[in-house]
């Protein structure tokens, strides 16, 4: 009778050697630890630009997007002409040339 383990590479399955085993280990957890930073770094920065709204939710057709939304780009919607102060920070001017 052939052992659990023919034919697998005995660096490769739980050897009897303790610094094998033990190298193993420490990777397992080394690359669990970096796979959840990453995930977590991921999600943080995710997060941060929909709270600054670099993330908008997709308009349809039938979507109108009024001035005083955040959508709102005074460069492309409406009479497309900017006033001072508008919410782009553009200049004041017409935009439709």
């Amino acid at each position: 009778m052939k052992p659990a383990n023919a034919g697998i590479p005995d660096w490769h399955s739980g050897t009897e050697d303790p610094a094998t085993d033990r190298i193993e280990e420490i990777m397992k957890t080394f690359t669990t630890h970096l796979a959840t930073a990453l995930l977590s770094a991921g999600i943080a920065l995710t997060g941060a630009a929909v709270l600054r709204g670099e993330f908008s939710a997709p308009t349809t057709a039938g979507t109108v997007i009024l001035e005083d939304d955040h959508r709102w780009d005074c460069r492309t919607m409406g009479n497309l002409i900017c006033g001072a102060g508008n919410a782009q920070g553009v200049p004041a001017g017409d935009y439709s040339r």
